[in-house]
């Protein structure tokens, strides 16, 4: 892959040269989830494939909000772990589990049942079990808890 600055970056991908500048962009994506992601067990060449080609797409849809303040490739590979992660997240979620959209959902009644002297663990095995995997649910709902209870 052929250096370039963060202004060759920008107009190779929005220019005649774009095809050179992606497959290079889509390399080092892939070299660089490769070793962000490789301790993952899960995760194998195809899938790494896969997600830098998500990640891509992503990082052309967002081109114009590239501010320079870090180098090119720095940025677009922070775009592609992200993705990555956030994918992997989604794909690992078992059946039995919810996902952080849902357990928020559900929030109040699980506060609500603990400020009642319930047992929401019990009754809501699911957002119990999100809110042991998840630090920042968690967060949220000790937040919430510690508010409501100190309107008590």
């Amino acid at each position: 892959m052929k250096e370039r600055t963060n202004q060759a970056w920008l107009d190779e991908l929005r220019g005649p040269e774009r095809d050179k500048a992606l497959a290079d962009l889509r390399a080092f994506l892939v070299r660089g989830l490769g070793y962000s992601i490789a301790n993952r067990s899960d995760v194998e060449g195809a899938l790494i494939e896969d997600l830098a080609q998500e990640a891509l797409l992503k990082i052309l849809d967002n081109l114009d909000t590239f501010r320079g303040e870090s180098r090119f490739t720095t940025w677009a590979q922070k775009i592609a772990v992200r993705v990555a992660l956030t994918e992997l997240r989604i794909m690992t979620t078992r059946p039995d589990e919810i996902g952080c959209d849902e357990c928020f959902e559900q929030l109040d009644r699980f506060v609500d049942m603990k400020l009642d002297g319930a047992d929401p663990a019990e009754a809501m095995p699911l957002v119990q079990d999100h809110l042991t995997r998840c630090a920042s649910c968690r967060e949220e709902f000790e937040a919430l808890l510690a508010a409501l209870e100190a309107m008590d």
